[in-house]
């Protein structure tokens, strides 16, 4: 079920996410019979599959590598201490203004930019994910779906989303559309229990990982003071309970709980996340007076000017950005995150050989960083470097061969090189990937033609086209 942390939101979500999980729903229709009741493991995994599917194809997920670096990393922390699963969890951010963190099926945890703008720290993203994290281990989708048979899957997780998405009862009634308030308060009561059954099991999960569990009242206490945002929104469509009652059963599992010291946890990098996500959701003109109002008077003030470059970037300052930046590398030395973003900088701004010297540095520091990879690349692919660009993509796609664009840059370098097979098996690869079937099937099938002609040379041997049901993980 779309598990909500907290139903407040201090904008509207954004267009494009609320179509997203809308078509994912009403997928959801055809995935699987409405009187299926609960839900299996592999039906859970197949429907958790199908909505991964469909957010990579679409521009809504957060491709950065420090933030789902660190949200990965604190998610195998707490999943560690759950013992046996019934899935293999993934953690994907989302475009999103929204306060909002939510578990599907199949063990997948979204959170949103906003919230990731919004939490102070790794204790508070801890407390979030760990919430969710136990409502995914109780499968609790499949328990709700199993006590509303009469409403049927689809039609429970849209009541659901409806409500959650709309700014107004009223606007909830209309996504929903199902007058059915004894239903609704049905699933109210349960999703009650529920959150009890997740707070006592998150609030257990960090200690024993090592966060704070303090830290997620201080949060609670921060969404206490947000919670006018939405006062016409009935009772009977939220799915948590109010702050103040729930904060009080969590303060009384708070007394006596002790936190892990074996493996304490000692991330340093969540300014440097909440500074990305600010840009993502106030956009380059307000993060940048955000920013600069602060610098005005710590000008030291590492996070906030490496949040001030990236604006400055975005908006196309790059002398800016780049002043900004070098003095953030300078006050943050060693700083794999600080360097890959001055790198960029360079790369956008056409210095292609700052741009190399500085990412190459960058990857000294942290060599799994897969966008400095890619933009070491690009900037040897400017270079006609062809060689050294292909080497740097070979190793992007080794850690992850769903980023973004990497097969049509791969494809270009190829091309240039001669070797047309492999040009077009990536390009193939670039529009599956796209889910544009046209232009997938055209560059694969120009593979066949040129591998039956004979026109393939030994080192432009491409693999075997890969199964659709590939994309599918």
């Amino acid at each position: 079920m779309y598990t909500v942390f907290m139903a407040i939101t201090r904008r509207r979500w954004s267009i494009r996410t609320a179509t997203w999980l809308v078509i994912c729903v009403l997928g959801w229709q055809w995935t699987l019979p409405l009187s299926a009741g609960a839900l299996s493991i592999p039906e859970e995994i197949q429907i958790g599959r199908k909505i991964l599917k469909n957010a990579r194809k679409s521009s809504i997920i957060v491709n950065d590598y420090l933030v789902n670096r660190v949200v990965r990393e604190i998610g195998q922390r707490l999943v560690r201490q759950a013992g046996e699963t019934p899935f293999d969890f993934q953690f994907i951010v989302i475009k999103s203004d929204a306060l909002n963190a939510f578990n599907v099926p199949g063990g997948l945890v979204f959170l949103s930019s906003g919230l990731l703008a919004f939490i102070e720290d790794e204790n508070e993203l801890a407390g979030v994910m760990a919430h969710e994290i136990s409502h995914g281990i109780s499968r609790h989708v499949s328990k709700m779906i199993s006590k509303q048979k009469k409403l049927g899957l689809a039609a429970f997780m849209a009541m659901i989303i409806g409500a959650v998405l709309a700014r107004s009862a009223k606007g909830a009634q209309a996504s929903a559309s199902l007058p059915m308030a004894a239903a609704q308060s049905f699933a109210l009561k349960y999703s009650r229990e529920y959150e009890e059954e997740a707070d006592a099991g998150g609030l257990r999960m960090m200690a024993d990982a090592g966060f704070s569990p303090r830290a997620m009242v201080q949060l609670m206490n921060k969404f206490r003071q947000e919670s006018t945002i939405l006062p016409d929104v009935p009772s009977y469509l939220l799915t948590h309970p109010l702050e103040d009652v729930r904060m009080a059963r969590m303060e009384g599992l708070l007394d006596g709980m002790q936190v892990s010291t074996a493996s304490p946890f000692s991330g340093k990098e969540y300014g440097k996340i909440r500074a990305r996500m600010m840009v993502t959701n106030k956009g380059t003109e307000e993060a940048i007076r955000v920013f600069q109002s602060t610098l005005d008077k710590d000008p030291r003030r590492t996070d906030d000017l490496f949040g001030l470059g990236i604006a400055l970037r975005e908006k196309g300052d790059f002398y800016a950005a780049a002043n900004a930046l070098y003095k953030a590398s300078k006050l943050n030395y060693g700083s794999a995150e600080i360097l890959k973003e001055l790198g960029r900088c360079y790369f956008e701004w056409g210095r292609f050989q700052e741009a190399v010297r500085t990412l190459q540095v960058a990857l000294q520091f942290d060599n799994e960083d897969i966008d400095a990879l890619y933009y070491l690349g690009r900037a040897h692919e400017e270079m006609d470097n062809n060689s050294e660009a292909l080497i740097m993509f070979r190793r992007l796609e080794e850690r992850n061969p769903h980023y973004n664009t990497l097969y049509y840059h791969m494809g270009r370098v190829y091309d240039r090189m001669g070797k047309r097979c492999m040009s077009h098996y990536c390009l193939g690869q670039h529009f599956r990937l796209m889910g544009n079937s046209k232009m997938e099937h055209f560059h694969f099938n120009q593979v066949d033609n040129l591998q039956k002609q004979g026109n393939c040379a030994a080192d432009d041997k491409p693999p075997a086209r890969p199964k659709k049901d590939n994309q599918d993980g």
